[in-house]
């Protein structure tokens, strides 16, 4: 992310990865997205994506996981398009 922002590479996905291993917990999912949101005021990144997924098994990859029907935005695939 520290090379993207200085690249001034405009738009950021973070995909974290397998969530399948913390069953899926959403209170995870919010803690590591908060982490990493209390970093980006030092990037100057705006449009930054959190994409919860497991590439082991295609969850949010190309269609939407119904593990995680707590989270209602783009799969991977879908955002990148």
């Amino acid at each position: 992310s520290c090379i993207a922002s200085l690249l001034r590479i405009p738009h950021l996905i973070v995909a974290i990865n397998k969530m399948d291993l913390v069953d899926w917990s959403e209170e995870r999912f919010l803690e590591i997205r908060a982490q990493f949101e209390e970093f980006l005021p030092r990037l100057d990144m705006k449009d930054v994506q959190f994409i919860p997924m497991s590439a082991l098994n295609g969850d949010n990859v190309v269609e939407s996981s119904p593990h995680t029907p707590w989270y209602h935005g783009p799969t991977l695939l879908g955002h990148l398009e």
